[in-house]
């Protein structure tokens, strides 16, 4: 039986067993089972350091903000940054994404764009007032962002891109010469 295999959910009609496929919340449980088993994954967009250092690629102690209304979303980029060796605070809308900002020195968000009551380019203004120095990532799944929302932020990646072009845009804002760490 194939790793993945047991965390596939067996799919009944009528109690008895089906060849049916499982549905998407089906695998996309399977999938957090997977992420969250306790073997590291082993994926070429993870660094491994050897001293802990920033140069090095080293994520631990770094503490990651990610603001996303779409749950399913926001708990996979909070599994992948956790097996990254980021820790990784979470908030379902912009005020409370702004709260935990203000509460906690994070080294970087994580920030969707469509988002009920504040969208993501309010939301990264307000955080650039507090704090201008933290690194914003915005995931939109739209084109054409307008020019101040583009201004407010650090990078703007597609909602479809995969973990790895993700991680590695956290690992390189985190990097950057500019960047002091602990949001200072």
């Amino acid at each position: 039986m194939r790793r993945h295999q047991q965390f596939l959910p067996k799919v009944r009609i009528n109690g008895k067993p089906s060849k049916a496929k499982p549905s998407c919340l089906q695998t996309f449980t399977a999938a957090i089972a997977i992420l969250a088993s306790s073997r590291p994954i082993r994926a070429p967009f993870l660094r491994v350091a050897n001293s802990g250092s920033r140069e090095s690629g080293l994520a631990t102690n770094s503490l990651i903000l990610c603001i996303d209304d779409e749950v399913l979303g926001l708990q996979i980029r909070k599994v992948v940054l956790e097996r990254a060796g980021y820790q990784v605070l979470t908030a379902a809308d912009g005020e409370s994404g702004l709260n935990l900002f203000e509460k906690y020195a994070v080294d970087a968000v994580i920030l969707d764009y469509f988002m009920p009551g504040m969208n993501g380019g309010e939301v990264a203004v307000q955080m650039r007032r507090a704090r201008a120095n933290v690194p914003i990532v915005l995931l939109s799944a739209y084109i054409d962002l307008p020019t101040d929302v583009v201004r407010s932020v650090d990078s703007i990646l597609m909602k479809g891109d995969g973990p790895g072009i993700l991680m590695e845009k956290v690992q390189e804002l985190l990097a950057s010469p500019g960047y002091e760490g602990k949001g200072r």
